[in-house]
C-alpha cells in the first residue's frame, strides 16, 4: 500500500502524457535514488513476502496486482521506506477496500515523515544525482576515445 516517488511535473503537463511520453532514468526522479540505497541492504537477505491482496485487473493496469509485505530480519520494508520519507501510502477511497495489515503504521509512519520534513516531505530542493551513462551504442566512441 505504497507507492514510490514519482516525476515532477510542471504545471503545464498532466501526468498522463509524462507517463506515456518520454521515459526519465530512474535516478532524474527525486528521491528514487535513496529508496533504491535503502532497498539495496536488503539484497542477498531472506526475505518473508505476505500477500496482502491481489487487485483485480481493471483498465488501465495489464494483468491484476498481487499486493504484499516484505519483511527481512524483522524489518518492514515499506515501513522502513515511509518512515525515511522516499515512499507515500496510498490513500483508500471506501473504508472497506483491500489494504495492508500494516496500513495504520504506514499512515504513522508517512504522517511522523512530514512532520519531520524527511526526504519527499522537506522543504529543500530534493537532491540531484549526475550518473555518468555508459551504456547503449552512443558510448561506443566514447569508449574509443578513452
Amino acid at each position: 500500500s505504497i507507492r514510490a516517488p514519482r516525476p515532477q511535473t510542471s504545471s503545464k503537463e498532466d501526468d498522463s502524457s509524462v507517463q506515456r511520453g518520454r521515459i526519465r532514468p530512474l535516478y532524474d526522479i527525486p528521491y528514487v535514488f535513496e529508496a533504491r540505497e535503502v532497498l539495496r541492504q536488503f539484497v542477498g537477505k531472506q526475505v518473508t513476502v505476505q500477500v496482502d491482496y491481489i487487485q483485480p485487473k481493471t483498465s488501465n493496469t495489464v494483468d491484476e496486482r498481487v499486493c504484499a509485505t516484505v519483511r527481512a530480519d524483522d524489518v518492514n520494508l515499506a515501513l522502513t521506506l515511509v518512515s525515511k520519507g522516499l515512499a507515500s501510502v496510498v490513500r483508500y477511497r471506501n473504508a472497506n477496500d483491500s489494504r495492508s495489515v500494516f496500513y495504520g503504521e504506514l499512515l504513522a509512519a508517512e504522517e511522523n515523515a512530514q512532520s519531520k520534513g524527511l526526504g519527499m516531505y522537506s522543504k529543500q530542493d530534493p537532491p540531484i544525482h549526475r550518473v555518468a551513462d555508459l551504456t547503449g551504442l552512443h558510448t561506443d566512441s566514447l569508449t574509443r576515445d578513452l
